[in-house]
């Protein structure tokens, strides 16, 4: 696997700015890296390093078990920031066939900002979200299942991200998709 990875965009909304991913607009999008993983049992995980705009709810972060279509079926894990300070919170959702249905959330811990990393893991039929390697939310869903795909994802405003990652969850795992979001995102 080399650093020319494919990207399909929902609507061609994001760009490259200072070496990570940009989305501006105030509609959801997501970036689907065309790769598929060996197994559905897998993780995404970003590191949003800023948001801006006017929206009263923004959200950005990463999904999992994404299919090869542009039919809007995945899980996602976000922080989602809710105008204010300290009134962030750490989510994870599903979205099936355009209709998403929160599964977990998390307002412990406000979003400080950037060098944070936010993880969504598929394994069988747990899906847990991860902050910064710790994991806040695990739940039992069987909606999604096989899909092998994974990307990033924004909501509400302007957004950064870098640093994606996904890979499967098995031991003996040789893909790993792990580059800066500035080679990633080509087209």
């Amino acid at each position: 696997l080399n650093c020319q990875l494919t990207w399909t965009e929902s609507a061609n909304r994001w760009s490259i700015s200072g070496n990570q991913a940009v989305y501006s607009t105030e509609f959801s999008g997501w970036a689907r890296a065309d790769t598929d993983l060996a197994s559905s049992d897998h993780y995404a995980e970003v590191a949003p390093t800023g948001f801006d705009g006017t929206a009263a709810t923004r959200h950005s972060g990463c999904i999992c078990r994404k299919d090869a279509t542009t039919t809007e079926t995945y899980y996602h894990g976000r922080v989602q920031q809710i105008g204010g300070a300290g009134n962030d919170l750490w989510r994870s959702a599903k979205t099936v066939s355009g209709t998403q249905t929160l599964i977990g959330t998390d307002t412990t811990l406000e979003w400080t900002g950037g060098g944070e990393t936010i993880r969504i893991e598929a394994n069988g039929s747990t899906i847990t979200r991860y902050r910064n390697g710790v994991s806040q939310n695990s739940v039992t869903d069987t909606a999604i299942t096989g899909n092998l795909r994974t990307g990033i994802y924004a909501f509400g405003g302007a957004h950064t991200l870098d640093n994606f990652e996904a890979a499967d969850l098995a031991a003996a795992a040789s893909l790993v998709l792990r580059k800066r979001i500035n080679v990633l995102l080509r087209r």
